[in-house]
């Protein structure tokens, strides 16, 4: 008699395990994992001890759920080989779209088994994990020590369907290389939002701080001394924007100088982040090029093949001279060179953000000198150099920013065909979301 302790579909843990570990399936549909973990209960005890004992079936369905994250996990590793391997053929230019799809097909019609065969290695994992409940059972009932449970699983995995893109837009020009580039361009215009907020957080706590330093010597006991110095603050408090926050003593300011400090931190962080992936989107392209570079030479050699008097097109801009003129190449070549100018110019923005970071960072420093200075009672002989609001230039990551990426990739998409148009519009929607 088979008792069963877990029993559902694996597939959406094992899409997420994927997405963990960094191998999405982007060349085909995950299958149906159907996995029924069960108990062997030849004596009938385990039956009885459930009938005796309802916590028990939850103890063992907790256990196997446990094991079933392993197993997840295992599964995925399999997931990962195939998407590989068939990432390779995909973007092998030199093969046809009936060579790719034969040498997918074969590694798609192999995986199944390869998703089975995980059994064999988690199943001592689920005899453990039931062995565990069973044990803890025993220590309390001495009647069921003398009975013997023994795991068993069923896999049954469906048949994996290749995505119609894998072949039919990386055949002709590297579609999955545009779809890459759009991940990662999807991902930067979604933390140019972020950006935006950052940056408008920062520049209002800046103005936060001064008029704080402002308020806080005017309160002082022997405000006197500080006349000059006060003076010379309040003509740059007159040039700052309103702010709503305004603290009164040295300690005050003293917190709220450090919450500019870590503003400051999150735009540098988000800096970074964004200037490594357009970079890496930039890479990308350069792959991309060469792969619409070997597509086109392909077709010349064909139409030269075909017919000995045609000749090589001409070209324009930054385009390889084998792309003949108002091709199907040549069109993806300029949106790709429309794509990186884009790029480009979004790394001018945030290396000019860099530099303003690096000012706010001095000017906190010149804040927190002169906040000490007010803790102790130290009158400088001069108001300090201090910034009259240096701003952040939010706006040029509101929307103009993700506008212009959406748009050039969206243009590239295109020359890849329809699907890759929908695919494209598909990621950036889930960041719009996240």
């Amino acid at each position: 008699m088979e008792l069963t302790i877990w029993s559902g579909n694996l597939r959406s843990q094992v899409l997420d395990a994927c997405n963990s570990k960094g191998c999405p399936t982007r060349h085909f549909e995950l299958p149906d994992i159907k996995v029924n973990a069960f108990l062997n209960d030849t004596q009938g005890a385990l039956q009885k001890a459930l009938t005796q004992d309802p916590l028990l079936k939850n103890q063992m369905m907790e256990a196997g759920a446990g094991v079933m994250r392993d197993l997840a996990q295992l599964m995925a590793y399999w997931v990962g080989m195939a998407e590989t391997e068939i990432t390779k053929i995909a973007e092998n230019p030199s093969l046809s779209d009936a060579a790719k799809k034969t040498q997918i097909d074969g590694i798609l019609g192999k995986l199944p088994n390869n998703l089975a065969q995980t059994k064999q290695q988690i199943l001592p994992k689920v005899q453990a994990a039931a062995m565990k409940v069973w044990d803890n059972l025993c220590r309390t009932r001495s009647e069921y020590r003398k009975y013997l449970i023994q795991a068993g699983l069923h896999i049954v995995a469906g048949t994996a369907k290749i995505i119609t893109t894998t072949v039919a837009t990386v055949g002709t020009a590297g579609g999955t290389l545009v779809l890459g580039i759009i991940g990662i361009v999807s991902g930067v215009a979604g933390i140019g939002k972020e950006l935006y907020n950052l940056s408008k957080d920062a520049e209002k706590v800046e103005s936060e701080v001064f008029k704080s330093v402002v308020a806080t010597l005017k309160k002082k006991p022997k405000a006197g001394n500080w006349g000059k110095i006060i003076v010379s603050a309040e003509t740059i408090v007159r040039k700052l924007a309103p702010t709503d926050l305004v603290v009164d003593t040295p300690l005050k300011c003293k917190d709220l100088n450090e919450r500019y400090e870590h503003k400051l931190q999150g735009l540098d962080t988000k800096s970074h982040d964004v200037a490594i992936n357009l970079n890496k989107a930039l890479e990308k392209s350069d792959e991309l090029q060469k792969v619409i570079d070997q597509e086109a030479r392909k077709r010349l050699s064909a139409m030269a093949a075909a017919s000995p008097a045609a000749g090589p097109g001409g070209r324009r801009g930054a385009m390889s001279a084998d792309i003949p003129v108002n091709s199907q190449a040549e069109q993806q070549a300029k949106a790709l060179e429309n794509l990186q100018g884009v790029i480009n110019s979004r790394i001018l923005e945030v290396q000019s953000l860099s530099q303003r970071v690096n000012t706010g960072k001095k000017l906190h420093d010149t804040y927190e000198g002169f906040i000490e200075d007010m803790i102790r009672e130290r009158v400088p002989p001069h108001m300090p150099a201090i910034a009259e609001g240096i701003g952040f230039v939010a706006e040029v990551f509101s929307t103009k920013w993700e506008d212009a990426l959406k748009d050039a990739s969206i243009k590239l998409a295109t020359t890849f065909g329809p699907e890759v148009v929908n695919q494209a519009y598909e990621k950036f929607q889930e960041f719009r979301q996240a």
